[in-house]
């Protein structure tokens, strides 16, 4: 997964994806959530702040077997 689809870009130096995810989550919740947008907004609650964590993790981890880890 890391090659084939290019998710290694979440772990170069810069994170390059992760930038990129943070933007459109940004997008997302302004669309989807326009109140809870505004509202981590106004407190200078950027995707950066809460989400680049989980972004990280979610190709590292799993509760799977590692035998069913796809990279």
């Amino acid at each position: 997964l890391m090659t084939r689809l290019g998710l290694r870009a979440f772990y170069l130096p810069g994170l390059p994806l992760a930038i990129c995810a943070h933007g459109a989550l940004e997008g997302l919740l302004a669309a989807r959530r326009p109140q809870l947008a505004a509202h981590l907004d106004a407190g200078l609650i950027k995707p950066a702040l809460y989400a680049t964590p989980w972004l990280l993790s979610c190709f590292i981890s799993s509760p799977l077997p590692p035998s069913t880890i796809l990279c």
